[in-house]
């Protein structure tokens, strides 16, 4: 998993949220979603017809959602990093 965000979890937190970003990264490209490079923003879903478009949001709303059950918050664009949610 990359980013300094993670020296905020237990390594069992690690584990599940980089199982977690590898199925969803999986399932978009089996979409057809380019990724970004490094430190690059573009729309991952510009190329995307509609119905493939709501396809990939379904994945990434489950994304969120697993994230969400094992109390990890991703960031809005403006708070930079996810963070462990309060228990």
């Amino acid at each position: 998993m990359k980013g300094k965000w993670s020296q905020n979890l237990d390594e069992a937190t690690k584990q599940k949220v980089q199982a977690i970003m590898d199925q969803t990264k999986t399932e978009l490209g089996e979409l057809g979603v380019d990724f970004p490079a490094k430190g690059e923003r573009k729309d991952m879903f510009a190329k995307l017809d509609d119905a493939t478009k709501q396809k990939a949001q379904a994945i990434m709303d489950q994304m969120k959602t697993q994230l969400a059950e094992i109390g990890v918050n991703l960031p809005t664009r403006d708070q930079g990093h996810p963070t462990k949610a309060a228990e």
